[in-house]
C-alpha cells in the first residue's frame, strides 16, 4: 500500500500509531501556552521554538507528513482508504523516530525551565485534535 508521502512500505501488522506523530505548533502547543500564561519571549517560549525548528523535527522529515496530518483530521467515513494511508505511513520507524526525539526536546525544555505538565496538556490536545487516531501511547 502507498503511504501518505507515495512511497511504498511493507504493511506492520498490528503497529499503533505514535502519539508525537501528529503535534501541530498552532492548534495543539500554542492553546497550553496561553492556559498556562507563558508569554511569547519568556525563556521557555524560546527554548520550545528551538526544539520545535530542530532540523530533525518531524516536519522537516517527509514532505508526505503534512498530507497525512490532513488526512488523519479527516472524517474517516468519508474515504477510509486516505485514513488507513495516513495511519501506515505514521506507522513506519523513522517517522516515529523523529516524531518521539521532538516530543523529548518539548519535555526537556519544560523541565529545564521547572514547567509542569506542559507535555501531558499536549498530548491531551492532540487526542482532542485527532479523535480517530489510535495512538499507542495515548490510549488508555
Amino acid at each position: 500500500m502507498p503511504t501518505a508521502g507515495g512511497s511504498k512500505v511493507a504493511w506492520k501488522k498490528g503497529a499503533n500509531g505514535d502519539a508525537e506523530h501528529v503535534i501541530e505548533p498552532g492548534s495543539h502547543i500554542k492553546p497550553v501556552l496561553n492556559q498556562m500564561g507563558i508569554k511569547k519571549g519568556s525563556p521557555f517560549h524560546k527554548d520550545l521554538k528551538a526544539a520545535l525548528n530542530h532540523k530533525d523535527n518531524l516536519s522537516v522529515l517527509h514532505p508526505g507528513a503534512n498530507k497525512a496530518k490532513a488526512q488523519l483530521t479527516a472524517d474517516p467515513r468519508r474515504n477510509p482508504k486516505n485514513k488507513a494511508a495516513a495511519n501506515h505511513y505514521m506507522q513506519q520507524h523513522p517517522i516515529q523516530h523523529k516524531a518521539s526525539a521532538t516530543m523529548n526536546r518539548i519535555e526537556s525544555a519544560a523541565k529545564k525551565h521547572r514547567i509542569k505538565n506542559f507535555v501531558a496538556k499536549v498530548k491531551a490536545n492532540v487526542k482532542k485534535v485527532f479523535p480517530n487516531v489510535r495512538r499507542s501511547e495515548l490510549d488508555e
